[in-house]
């Protein structure tokens, strides 16, 4: 994947995705709706929509019902099972905001995109350099989240 941007990624996945597993990808847009999803991973910001029962992605990511702040090391520490999304949004390196029913939606979402890659043959690939992408990126205290063995620890842990 020449551009390793989280937009581009996502881009080419929902394409394969609705070329491949197309129950998954009616999924994404029954529980989209008409819902919005601003997306912002490493500054990258894209705003996902379904019109019509197709995906559209804009760069111009404007004020969305539900929201997703991440970057790329708190996203491949997920999708490897290294730390729960529970983890993730206690530490702050993953932040939702929306309504209650938004984020429900969101979670369908994610869950239909999930089974919709795990299904196709084009996504694990460009899920594999994406995450290759992702892992090299490091946080703003200069950790890299993906590298480090014992994920993310809470409470008891003394910082040194």
């Amino acid at each position: 994947m020449r551009d390793a941007s989280f937009s581009a990624f996502l881009r080419k996945a929902l394409d394969a995705i609705a070329a491949e597993v197309p129950v998954a990808h009616r999924a994404i847009a029954r529980a989209l709706r008409t819902r919005t999803v601003s997306l912002d991973v490493d500054g990258d910001r894209v705003l996902l929509a379904m019109i019509d029962g197709r995906h559209t992605l804009r760069e111009d990511a404007a004020a969305s019902s539900i929201e997703l702040h991440a970057d790329g090391a708190t996203l491949a520490g997920l999708l490897e099972a290294r730390f729960t999304l529970e983890d993730a949004l206690i530490e702050g390196t993953l932040v939702l905001r929306g309504a209650a029913d938004d984020l429900v939606a969101l979670l369908e979402v994610v869950t239909a995109f999930i089974h919709g890659g795990a299904r196709s043959l084009s996504v694990p690939p460009l899920l594999g350099a994406y995450l290759q992408h992702a892992r090299g990126r490091r946080d703003v205290r200069g950790e890299n989240l993906c590298g480090r063995d014992e994920g993310i620890h809470h409470g008891s842990q003394q910082e040194e």
